[in-house]
């Protein structure tokens, strides 16, 4: 079929179906999880700083950096901006929910000007920031294109319209579709048209999808160009960390998903995460990031693959489950798994703990609510946390921050104080000195010798003479068998440290507020020792990690 008015087409693309029951409820749980991710000025950093870098590749626009991204949400912000009025006349700007139906928006249409309230107005003006974050690269990719098409010899009015369907293009997150099928999923999980329409948008520009002969050539050159360059600058970053012993100790996660600057007002914490973007990031910088680690034996092949399945998981809508957001962190809880991490909820050194005891690094507010009855249902702290994180994102985590600083003042009782990198809005741009990657690997390793060195006392005491040399056989589990005594050990001065740290951190008879910080963070160093001395009885013994 042809269309002749595109304005037609667009239409079609966003038309919307009536909810039942069932999928209000579900769209009510989505959209509370996006208003709690959308709310948060660490996101909007973050966007300022990933959508220009997604932009260069899949754009078609000159050079854009954050530095410009930055200038053009200045400019929205201050509505001086001519572009982003005249992308918000053509529809490219402005507020987009896709669970939003259309009489949904006509029961709702200029009801906020007509009697605003005062939480109105304030959630108002949060959300053109946010929408400003949004609009800001765009706008940059507009003054680009426009200004290409005039150099051409374009008119004016060429020159717009050419410069407005760029900046729509760079992503169209008004492309909703009219499948029944997607619209449920859309409706029931967050940001899951959003993740389809950003893998369409780097697919177009891989492959020049819809252009003639002539601009399928130049638009392909120009993104091979790119990400050859970006793949080449990621190697080259990679390798000038691989004797860094603070860049070694850090979890796989942290280092797949930001670049790592040296932060120069501080040895601790020893960087500045700044996010990649997310498609783009994974195969243009996390991929080549691995091969470095593999080859400069900085972590092994079980781990790189990890950390590829986990890019791959992550870059998928829904994160390859398509689950409602309604269900999805009770069930979290129930299986003890995060969809989202890929780990445990309650980690290795949380078994065989009391349930109210598991999640050392919990909210107060969470540990409170454990102890007062939940944890007889099994919701440990780290269960709760995980609850309010996964239903209201960071504005959750922020509230249950906030209640635990109100149950403090109400106890009479004062908490270590906080390492600079811990506190809020800075925990998401520093790295977090204690947070080190050998800790939670020993754990790992110890779990499964454990599990292996009973099974094999358990073949014992059966008599099952067979199943104990298959088991031998094994050179995977035979070394784990032999390792498990000296892990023992290790786990042993690991829970002796683990108990100071607590001591510091529960009583306020052992020193000031910042005594008692510095003391957590000396003994948390000594615990990441202790744990590195796993991995040489690892690599002693035949161990794989």
């Amino acid at each position: 079929a042809r269309v002749e008015n595109l304005n037609d087409l667009a239409a079609f693309q966003m038309m919307t179906y009536e909810l039942g029951p069932l999928m209000q409820f579900f769209a009510g749980s989505t959209q509370l999880l996006r208003a709690g991710a959308l709310i948060n000025p660490m996101y909007w950093i973050k966007q300022l700083i990933r959508d220009p870098i997604h932009a260069n590749l899949v754009a078609g626009s000159g050079i854009i950096t954050p530095l410009h991204s930055m200038r053009g949400f200045v400019e929205v912000l201050m509505k001086n901006s001519r572009e982003s009025k005249i992308l918000t006349d053509r529809g490219v700007l402005g507020s987009v929910d896709s669970t939003t139906t259309i009489n949904q928006f006509l029961e709702q249409f200029g009801k906020e000007k007509a009697s605003p309230t005062i939480l109105t107005k304030a959630l108002s003006k949060i959300m053109s920031i946010h929408e400003a974050s949004d609009a800001a690269t765009r706008v940059e990719i507009y003054k680009k294109a426009e200004a290409k098409a005039l150099k051409e010899g374009k008119t004016a009015e060429q020159a717009m319209s050419y410069a407005v369907h760029m900046a729509r293009e760079s992503i169209n997150f008004s492309v909703h579709g009219n499948s029944p099928t997607l619209n449920a999923l859309r409706h029931s999980i967050p940001f899951f048209s959003a993740a389809i329409n950003s893998l369409d948008t780097v697919y177009r520009a891989a492959t020049g999808f819809g252009l003639n002969a002539k601009e399928k050539r130049e638009a392909q050159v120009m993104f091979i160009s790119r990400a050859v360059m970006m793949f080449s600058l990621s190697i080259m970053y990679a390798m000038l960390y691989q004797d860094d012993e603070e860049y070694k100790k850090l979890p796989d996660y942290v280092k797949d998903n930001h670049w790592l600057i040296p932060n120069p007002m501080s040895e601790k914490p020893p960087f500045i995460k700044v996010p990649t973007p997310f498609e783009i990031g994974f195969f243009f910088k996390t991929i080549p990031e691995g091969l470095v680690r593999y080859f400069s034996d900085t972590s092994t092949g079980k781990e790189v693959l990890a950390s590829y399945k986990a890019g791959l998981i992550h870059n998928l809508p829904a994160n390859g489950l398509p689950i409602p957001q309604a269900i999805k962190p009770v069930l979290e809880n129930i299986v003890n798994y995060s969809f989202f991490t890929g780990r445990g909820i309650e980690g290795m050194s949380d078994q065989g703990r009391p349930v109210a005891e598991r999640g050392q690094r919990a909210s107060e507010f969470a540990k409170t609510l454990s102890s007062y009855g939940l944890d007889r249902i099994g919701q440990s702290p780290a269960k709760i946390d995980n609850l309010i994180q996964g239903y209201f994102a960071e504005l959750g985590t922020f509230s249950a921050g906030l209640a635990s600083s109100l149950l403090f003042m109400a106890e009479g009782k004062e908490p270590p104080a906080k390492n600079i990198e811990n506190m809020p809005f800075m925990k998401a741009f520093l790295t977090d000195r204690n947070v080190v990657k050998a800790i939670s690997d020993f754990y790992e390793l110890d779990h499964n010798a454990k599990e292996v060195a009973t099974y094999f006392n358990n073949l014992k005491q059966s008599g099952m003479t067979e199943d104990i040399q298959k088991l031998i056989d094994d050179p995977e589990k035979k070394a784990q068998l032999m390792a498990s005594p000296v892990f023992r050990k290790v786990s042993t001065q690991m829970a002796t440290i683990r108990k100071a740290i607590t001591y510091y951190k529960d009583n306020q008879d052992s020193g000031s507020p910042e005594f008692r910080r510095d003391k957590i963070n000396e003994l948390t160093e000594i615990l990441g020792r202790v744990a590195e001395s796993g991995y040489k009885i690892a690599e002693a013994t035949g161990v794989s990690r």
